[in-house]
């Protein structure tokens, strides 16, 4: 025993103690607050290795009554402790307040102390005195920012960038932004069925256009901004371009609301399905909102079914243009259109110079010819021919054939 090193090798001790550890734990607490009244009564008149010792064997009865799954000794000790950090304070020791937190390791129920340091400034000192494997401390720091001071992103970093928890931090703020947006959709539920509306039965749930749904939309849209952020500081690209894409999907819904007449709805563009996705970009919305709405969903569009809606049913020839600024106009696509066309039976004068645009648009010469003339569009082979495309033509389609 005489080799025992008591601050590294107490537990050595309480095995040996087995039954009996609440009452060494009784006993060093029972001396321990006796120095402590005297050290108080002491004003300021002792030395701070005094208090120290009152800390250190704190922290052995903690240790004792943890041993023997002792509540009540567990209990004392966590009141005691308050007493003794609101001495500290008196005194700016913030290495022996740190010292009884992590040693006493109750970070929950002693979370008072990250408020205490907090509001003196001296968060970063806990964090150089704290262990990075502490994982009950890194679990407590969390839980407490995203309790008391969730738009503290700067605290935030400080403490992702002590445990390395980017990646943690990030999700945390992820999950606050789903939370914001599931209450949001469940109160827009409410407000339709007072309007006498079936969300279940509705094409799409309507936002009302509020004070309080700007609020639910900026405060999501803020905490996507600060995941996409974390997840950069750990170098998960992948999943800050996701969060991005979903700040970006929740700039769009607020685009839609701006402009409307007090309690005036929008289509809710959170939480769609892939029938409400196609339906929208097929019919209602931009190329540059769709594009938003189907990299926030992942969704992969059938674009010959987008742009034969946009382009050759409603004229939306605009549509096709933004399209071609960021996805190639290929072959397969103007083919499966044209196609599209066949089966509609389209004889109206608008549509059919809508397909024409779009025919023109195409690179390959030998495509635009071969479906040119499926379509029976006289007027563009013939345009063809007299453009100076007759030889290529001769060595392409008409000497080899082509497949219908």
């Amino acid at each position: 025993m005489w080799d025992v090193k008591m601050d590294q090798d107490f537990h050595l001790v309480l095995q040996l103690l087995q039954d009996n550890c609440s009452l060494l734990g009784y006993k060093i607490y029972t001396y321990a607050s006796t120095m402590h009244k005297v050290q108080v009564l002491a004003n300021l008149d002792f030395k701070i290795s005094e208090i120290a010792l009152v800390i250190e064997l704190l922290i052995m009865a903690h240790n004792c009554f943890t041993a023997d799954c002792n509540m009540e000794g567990i209990t004392i000790i966590l009141k005691k402790c308050q007493k003794v950090i609101a001495h500290l304070l008196t005194l700016r020791s913030w290495k022996l307040i740190v010292r009884l937190l992590t040693g006493v390791g109750r970070y929950t129920e002693m979370n008072y102390v990250f408020q205490i340091l907090r509001e003196n400034d001296q968060f970063e000192f806990l964090l150089r005195k704290g262990s990075r494997k502490d994982n009950a401390l890194k679990t407590a720091l969390l839980e407490y920012l995203k309790k008391y001071c969730p738009e503290n992103r700067d605290l935030y970093k400080i403490v992702a960038l002590h445990f390395t928890l980017f990646s943690e931090v990030a999700l945390l703020w992820e999950r606050e932004a789903q939370s914001v947006i599931k209450n949001l959709i469940a109160i827009s539920k409410l407000e339709m069925q007072n309007n006498k509306l079936n969300p279940d039965i509705e094409p799409y749930i309507l936002l009302t256009y509020t004070d309080g749904t700007k609020i639910c939309l900026n405060k999501a849209m803020e905490n996507y901004i600060h995941a996409t952020e974390f997840h950069l500081q750990g170098e998960k690209l992948a999943k800050a371009m996701h969060s991005a894409k979903q700040a970006e999907l929740i700039a769009l819904q607020m685009s839609l609301l701006k402009g409307l007449p007090p309690s005036g709805t929008a289509i809710c563009l959170l939480n769609l399905n892939q029938t409400q996705i196609c339906s929208l970009i097929s019919g209602i919305f931009s190329f540059d909102q769709s594009i938003i709405l189907v990299q926030s969903y992942n969704y992969q569009p059938d674009w010959s079914s987008v742009l034969f809606d946009q382009c050759i049913l409603r004229q939306n020839l605009p549509y096709l243009e933004a399209f071609m600024k960021q996805v190639r106009l290929t072959d397969n696509i103007v083919h499966d259109i044209s196609r599209k066309f066949l089966a509609a039976n389209i004889n109206s004068p608008a549509e059919i110079e809508s397909m024409k645009v779009i025919l023109d648009k195409l690179c390959s010469v030998h495509t635009k010819y071969r479906i040119s003339s499926e379509l029976g569009f006289t007027d563009v082979v013939e345009d063809l021919i007299q453009s100076g495309q007759l030889a290529y033509l001769k060595d392409t389609v008409w000497k080899k054939g082509y497949k219908s």
